[in-house]
């Protein structure tokens, strides 16, 4: 188990030194956490396959890399899944995935399947 005080160490020398080998390593740290997240999203959401869950859940841990600031006093990790959660429902109401009820509040899937969007 990867302890906080290494994850903010390596971040402060990716942000430093802009090392892709420790991009890397910060990536390869989060990928199981990334890979309970979706299948927890998909066994509520059938209709989505699990790998495309996966390769956008992907993009999305990346940005997140790319985004965080070891300076806040934030863990990585919560910061991981928020903005994996995010880029997951930002990506799917562009795919015209989610249709919202505007009687209930709820978000519902047609039934479409998401695909990988180069962006």
């Amino acid at each position: 188990k990867i302890k906080v005080q290494e994850l903010r160490q390596k971040f402060k020398e990716y942000k430093a030194t802009q090392n892709k080998q420790v991009r890397e390593w910060i990536i390869n740290s989060q990928l199981k956490d990334i890979l309970y997240l979706c299948i927890n999203y998909s066994t509520r959401h059938k209709e989505v396959d699990l790998q495309d869950l996966i390769q956008i859940a992907n993009i999305g841990l990346i940005e997140a890399v790319e985004k965080f600031n070891p300076d806040v006093k934030i863990e990585f990790k919560d910061f991981v899944v928020y903005f994996v959660k995010y880029f997951l429902f930002l990506i799917a109401i562009l795919a015209g995935g989610f249709a919202f009820c505007k009687y209930s509040g709820k978000c519902n899937f047609f039934k479409k399947k998401l695909f990988f969007l180069k962006l």
